[in-house]
């Protein structure tokens, strides 16, 4: 994606990720760090002013993706409860779903975007990331943004008597999925970038973690079925990475973001299913 700007306060945009270089001053110690890292490159909510970020911490606040995306749940969750009452369901569900873009600063929805056209290109590896390089928006995003919208929306009209358990566990899964996919598959891009340090310093660790606590979501609330919703989703992820692959060597901070918003879908499409 396109700088907006070189490091903190001024992040650059990778698609999925934000920000790049270090912040220097007193540093935020152990799993507080890595939780407000990837609180800052997944929302809009700004990592704390005079801390540091190194590379290592990048990809150990991967382990805690799956948190920071049951915080957007609970704020869906929350913001439907509040609005029901109140307001029919067709508009609460655009407000929702604008809500959770303006939270994640929009970027999953760009990185769909860029995924898109570079996929939609054609040629090979290089012309496509070439593609996804270019700020111009062209016909297969705009076609994708608009269908995936319009998806998401009837979906959510048609969630049903679960709709607070989904509208909880898809922000939640749909970022755990991107570990799995950061630590199953190489880095694509033909430069270095934020999204590069997430992909490269992943591990195992930060999958047990975020599988945990993705695990015991689905447990808690949805039994058996949550297992299965799991498997799914991880089905799904594997599947996507091996598709980037072939076609573009890897993944990217683009495809991050692209594959969380079709996880999203994914876990409402299945509320809707079972």
């Amino acid at each position: 994606m396109r700088a907006a700007g070189g490091g903190f306060p001024h992040p650059v945009r990778d698609g999925h990720f934000r920000g790049g270089g270090r912040i220097r001053g007193t540093p935020v110690s152990g799993a507080v760090r890595s939780f407000l890292v990837a609180l800052h490159f997944l929302t809009i909510f700004p990592y704390p002013r005079g801390s540091m970020v190194e590379g290592e911490d990048l990809g150990r606040s991967m382990a805690h993706f799956s948190s920071v995306g049951a915080l957007l749940g609970g704020i869906l969750w929350l913001a439907d409860n509040l609005l029901r009452p109140y307001l029919p369901l067709d508009l609460i569900n655009i407000l929702l779903l604008a809500l959770l873009t303006v939270l994640s600063g929009g970027l999953h929805w760009d990185g769909l975007a860029d995924t898109l056209d570079g996929l939609g290109a054609g040629g090979g590896r290089h012309e496509m990331l070439a593609a996804m390089r270019d700020s111009r928006l062209g016909t297969f995003a705009v076609l994708g943004l608009i269908l995936l919208i319009l998806f998401d929306l009837s979906l959510l009209h048609h969630l049903g008597e679960r709709r607070g358990t989904y509208l909880f566990l898809s922000p939640l899964l749909s970022r755990f999925s991107l570990v799995v996919l950061a630590l199953t598959q190489p880095y694509a891009g033909a430069e270095g970038g934020v999204a590069k340090e997430f992909v490269e310093r992943v591990g195992g660790r930060e999958l047990a973690l975020a599988g945990g606590i993705a695990l015991l979501a689905c447990l808690i609330l949805l039994g058996l079925r949550g297992l299965l919703l799991l498997v799914v989703v991880g089905a799904f992820t594997l599947l996507v990475g091996g598709y980037l692959r072939r076609r573009l060597g890897g993944i990217t901070g683009d495809s991050l973001g692209a594959h969380n918003e079709l996880v999203g879908a994914l876990v409402w499409l299945f509320g809707c299913l079972c």
